[in-house]
């Protein structure tokens, strides 16, 4: 599936424009690894992102996700 038209279609372009265009009376959910939520700070618009959106977060590469 061709998501955007940009040369790179970062998640924050994905969830504001396509998914919720396509499905606006649905939730969405990212589904992320823990690894990866903790570098999300990081991302193109990462704070924007988490903002705007909701998660999924699993446990991956020992990070534990509870202490």
């Amino acid at each position: 599936i061709q998501t955007c038209a940009l040369p790179i279609c970062f998640p924050v372009t994905i969830f504001r424009g396509y998914f919720k265009e396509i499905f606006p009376a649905d939730d969405i959910f990212f589904i992320l690894g823990a690894d990866l939520l903790l570098q999300i700070s990081h991302w193109h618009h990462g704070p924007a992102l988490v903002a705007e959106n909701q998660f999924i977060v699993m446990a991956r590469n020992e990070i534990r996700l509870f202490q």
